[in-house]
Parts: C-alpha cells; sequence; structure tokens
C-alpha cells in the first residue's frame, strides 16, 4: 500500500494532525477538513504541502492575482502559488517560451508576494 500524504487547501487549526491521534481516524478528519490525500512518491524527503488551486476557484480570482494578468497565466493568490510560479517562468524562459520581460513580471510579483 503506498504512503498517503495530505496536500493543504486551507490553514486548520488542527493541522497537522496530533500526533495521538488513531492512524485510522486520520484519514476520516483529513476528509472533514477539506483536505485531499495524494500518493506519497518515494524520492519525496520531507512533506511538502501547497494549495490546492481548482478551475471554479482559479476563474473567481481577480486579474492582478495573475503574474501574467493579461493572458490569466501564472496565479498567485498565495505564497506557494508564488513560488511555483517563479520556477514555471525560469523554466520556461529557458525552454524559449516565455520573454524576459515576461520572466521578470512573473519574478517581481512573486517576489512581492514572497516579502523577498
Amino acid at each position: 500500500m503506498a504512503k498517503l500524504t495530505a496536500k493543504r487547501r486551507t490553514t486548520h487549526p488542527l493541522w497537522p494532525p496530533p500526533k495521538s491521534l488513531e492512524p485510522g481516524l486520520w484519514p476520516i478528519l483529513a476528509e472533514a477538513l477539506g483536505l485531499q490525500f495524494l500518493p506519497k512518491s518515494a524520492n519525496q524527503k520531507k512533506k511538502e504541502y501547497m494549495a490546492i488551486l481548482k478551475a471554479a476557484r482559479r476563474n473567481k480570482l481577480a486579474k492582478s492575482t495573475f503574474g501574467l494578468p493579461g493572458s490569466r497565466k501564472y496565479p498567485m493568490p498565495d505564497k506557494s502559488h508564488a513560488a511555483n510560479a517563479k520556477a514555471r517562468a525560469t523554466q520556461m524562459l529557458s525552454a524559449g517560451k516565455l520573454s524576459p520581460a515576461s520572466a521578470a513580471k512573473i519574478r517581481a510579483k512573486a517576489n512581492r508576494i514572497l516579502g523577498k
């Protein structure tokens, strides 16, 4: 059976789960809190959590929350998405699919959100 790790959608006072909680009860509690379980990769050394951004929520975001507002690409509603957008922009720049000016805009917005 594969190990499971939860991806956090929102901050909750019961996150992370208390160590005293019986292992069989955690999936039930996690579902009640709105957490989604995904298989844990074998080479993952530590638990990392990233907020899930579904299409309905993405469509409700203001244009100002995107790295490229005109095309609504690189959403940055929180710090984890900002860090991810910064990494993806670097990848697309090196692949030749993004202009240096657009990459600079994305990095600047991500840095503002990340507080750098």
